[in-house]
């Protein structure tokens, strides 16, 4: 199924990847709190942790993600 970010947990999970909680355990915790998969997160936190490093290419981050960071 589809799944929409809100700008709330686009800011949860970018604040996991800033502050490199991006264990397994974590993953789960997260992914539990907001009732998302544990594959879903991983991948939007794994966009999350490329925006800090600075490695934007542009096509493959959303306007959200990227506002989030900033």
């Amino acid at each position: 199924m589809f799944h929409r970010w809100t700008v709330f947990e686009d800011i949860i999970v970018c604040a996991y990847a800033m502050e490199r909680r991006t264990d397994p355990k974590s993953i789960k915790r997260l992914s539990r709190a907001l009732g998302i998969k544990e594959s879903k997160v991983a991948y939007r936190m794994s966009n999350f942790t490329k925006l800090i490093q600075g490695k934007c290419v542009g096509w493959h981050y959303s306007r959200q993600e990227r506002k989030v960071c900033d």
